[in-house]
């Protein structure tokens, strides 16, 4: 993509920087697309909490300094942290 020129993605017919130094529009979806993956199966929520706070670490090797919406494993410690404010 980067040698024709195309840094964005489309989604609801809006054209979104797919790669932002800032939490931006792209990460909003990314963010928005896991909230819903927990919440229609009840199995990720429960191995999110059962992971406790377990330092969560990506699988694979990353470019230095990559956007904020590629580091998955961040975003997740993120929703595990407000699952565990919002418990009783």
């Amino acid at each position: 993509m980067r040698l024709i020129g195309i840094d964005w993605v489309t989604f609801e017919n809006e054209r979104t920087e797919y790669r932002s130094r800032t939490k931006a529009a792209h990460y909003g979806l990314i963010v928005a697309a896991m909230r819903a993956k927990m919440e229609q199966n009840p199995k990720v929520r429960e191995i999110l909490l059962a992971s406790g706070d377990l330092t969560l670490l990506p699988d694979h090797f990353s470019e230095a300094d990559p956007p904020p919406e590629w580091l998955y494993f961040q975003i997740w410690t993120e929703i595990r942290a407000e699952l565990h404010t919002r418990r009783p």
